[in-house]
């Protein structure tokens, strides 16, 4: 399995499927407490230890089908010098429907499971199974920093600090020095897929991305990638069930920190999402002749504040740039072959009905773009989403086969519109759950901190506000300060999207009115203004 032969035959298949696979799935049986050791400690704590090792894999990743852990065992899983350790881990990384989970590659051959065992643990109450293990074999350089010596030579060495091999015709995120970029960066991440039908792990690239019904209180964490990345084991169709997601990886900040070759990459990691919505998708068709290519996602857990991630802003509208002639330039931030991030910029897009196309390298293109870089966003001169990595073909001269000059990004505004009338054929039910009509979202960090709800008027936003918020008893006044005479609608929604209240005020500019909301009970909710031309949202809380 470690052969180049052997690797070079997975990542044909990849090409031909059009998934970029990162590692080679085996059978295992592993299991609590047969499978391991007790070690009984004086203190009264127990600590049972198991070990799985497979000749010649780099590292390896393990995927657990029974993972129910009870109150005061915590489970670590480390290598064979004990200089990684991922950990620890309770059940509080799993969902309860299905109790399945993933780990991340560990370095090696070696990869070592032990539970810590408070003594008021009853052990008949510990479920622990592994019935996967992946050797992974791409995207895995940057664990060569935690491997002995004396292990010799392995299929992630990389003595020239490469850190993939897509490094010769990509450029770094690290090395992009673009300031006006760094929400793009801070919210495009790696995804992995275990597909049990060919015993094969693949990935794709993919963007954090913010909803308009988000606040502080209720931050949905979503993730918009590609609907071709994922597909059914065995029928190929797009799955739209939650355990179909319970065993992706999401890798966060999958980078270089600084522009060095010496630098290595660092790692986040969250296992687990649920299904949101997703285009129509048949694997047995080409990606291109798909009617749309997105698929969004729900983490399980929100991602924690010392990832330093962030929710990408959005936009629907068609009036892109083109050429792009204010110094600005739109960019994508992606995964090519499983490697670190990258980056390329571009000067110049070219529009059809469907699709936003790069040609690399000509048109003021920079970067390139690999089998892995689908799923992936492309950010727009203002810094928001405008389209997810789709296509792509032809070749690059002087770089490697799977190497394409040609990049097809699935317009979001086309996802954003796909299906209405089924709330998991579209976006917008997610992203604008308050039917605000808005056409652009703002960006804001996963706890959803500092918040800002985008506003189609300036003098909507300013002209108008609540107070007191919050509110301990639901009489809110309202504010009036606008230009000139309006007639404002005020219409109140919960945070499931339904309209609770509502308040029109004809012909006013400046004055004070009163909104009575105190049949409702302590939350959060959104107020959508409106004048018949423009929209903005206001956040209150009402707090008895």
């Amino acid at each position: 399995m470690n052969s180049e032969e052997a690797i070079n035959e997975i990542r044909q298949q990849g090409q031909q499927e059009q998934k970029q696979y990162v590692a080679k799935v085996i059978g295992t049986d592993v299991k609590f407490p047969e499978s391991g050791v007790f070690h009984y400690l004086d203190n009264g704590q127990i600590i049972w230890k198991a070990q799985i090792h497979i000749e010649g894999a780099p590292a390896i990743g393990l995927y657990l089908d029974n993972f129910d852990l009870p109150k005061g065992v915590n489970m670590y899983v480390y290598n064979a010098n004990a200089s990684q350790i991922l950990g620890a881990y309770t059940t509080e990384n799993v969902s309860p429907e299905d109790k399945l989970f993933a780990i991340q590659p560990v370095q090696g051959n070696y990869v070592n499971i032990e539970l810590n065992i408070e003594p008021f643990v009853n052990l008949n109450d510990i479920s622990l199974s592994i019935d996967n293990a992946a050797i992974h074999f791409e995207g895995i350089s940057y664990l060569e920093q935690y491997r002995n010596p004396s292990e010799g030579v392995f299929i992630g060495a990389d003595p020239f600090g490469l850190q993939g091999r897509g490094a010769e015709c990509m450029i770094d995120a690290a090395c992009y020095s673009a300031s006006d970029a760094d929400v793009a960066k801070k919210a495009s991440i790696q995804t992995l897929y275990l597909d049990k039908r060919g015993q094969l792990v693949s990935m794709c690239s993919a963007s954090m991305i913010n909803s308009l019904g988000n606040t502080k209180e209720n931050c949905n964490n979503y993730v918009l990638t590609a609907s071709h990345c994922q597909s059914n084991n065995l029928t190929r169709l797009g799955d739209t069930t939650n355990s179909a997601f319970s065993q992706v990886l999401f890798r966060f900040n999958f980078e270089k920190l600084a522009c060095d070759a010496k630098n290595r990459a660092q790692v986040d990691v969250i296992s687990a999402a649920n299904f949101v919505a997703r285009s129509e998708y048949d694997g047995r068709l080409s990606a291109s002749g798909m009617p749309g290519d997105f698929l969004l996602l729900e983490l399980r857990i929100r991602v924690p504040s010392s990832y330093n991630a962030m929710l990408a802003g959005w936009d629907i509208n068609d009036q892109l740039v083109y050429p792009v002639n204010t110094g600005k330039q739109y960019v994508g931030f992606h995964h090519p072959s499983g490697d670190i991030k990258k980056v390329s910029w571009h000067n110049t897009i070219l529009k059809s009905t469907k699709h936003i196309t790069i040609n690399f390298p000509r048109d003021g293109s920079k970067g390139a773009v690999y089998g892995g870089t689908s799923g992936s966003g492309l950010f727009n001169t203002d810094n928001r989403i405008v389209g997810i990595a789709s296509t792509a073909s032809g070749a690059v001269t002087d770089c490697p086969n799977n190497t394409y000059n040609s990049l097809n990004y699935y317009k979001f505004a086309s996802g954003y519109n796909y299906d209405l009338g089924i709330p998991t054929r579209n976006l917008k039910a997610w992203l604008d759950p308050f039917n605000t009509g808005a056409t652009t979202a703002n960006a804001t960090n996963t706890q959803c901190e500092g918040l800002s709800i985008v506003s189609l008027d300036e003098g909507l936003e300013k002209g108008v506000n609540f107070y007191p918020n919050p509110s301990n008893t639901g009489l809110l006044n309202v504010k009036f300060d606008l230009e000139n005479s309006q007639n404002v609608k005020l219409e109140v929604f919960n945070v499931m999207g339904a309209k609770v209240g509502e308040l029109k005020v004809n012909n006013i500019t400046k004055g004070d009115y009163a909104l009575d909301l105190t049949n409702l009970s302590s939350g959060v909710y959104m107020i959508k203004c409106s004048n018949g031309t423009a929209v903005s949202t206001k956040k209150v809380t009402i707090a008895k």
